[in-house]
């Protein structure tokens, strides 16, 4: 199964959003929340398409990525 990065960032930010205004004591911050979720998602088999990463190094360093 393949998921978008864009999708996925969305995603991750309505649940935790639900989860802390629900559960205000909820017990894990936010970036440990998105590693658990993401490695059970590997776990799973999930693929991350998507790389805004490198689209902002490829604006700011075109020899990197020239083809």
């Amino acid at each position: 199964m393949v998921i978008e990065y864009g999708l996925l960032t969305l995603v991750l930010a309505l649940v935790y959003g639900l989860v802390t205004k629900f559960l205000p004591d909820f017990p894990l911050s936010q970036e440990l929340f998105y590693t658990l979720i993401v490695y059970v998602l590997a776990k799973l088999g999930v693929a991350v398409v998507g790389a805004p990463v490198r689209a902002f190094l490829a604006s700011k360093f075109p020899r990197l990525f020239a083809k």
